[in-house]
């Protein structure tokens, strides 16, 4: 008897996302970083 696969993120409505932030050092990736987060909680 198999059971019944749990239900995933996606499908219980929490989609997620990736997102990567590359560059040197001194290149501002982490007030790139704080301007995205801001910019995605309006």
């Amino acid at each position: 008897m198999k059971n019944k696969p749990e239900k995933t993120f996606a499908q219980l409505g929490y989609p997620g996302r990736l997102i990567a932030v590359e560059g040197i050092d001194g290149s501002g990736k982490s007030t790139q970083v704080y301007l995205l987060k801001r910019w995605l909680e309006l």
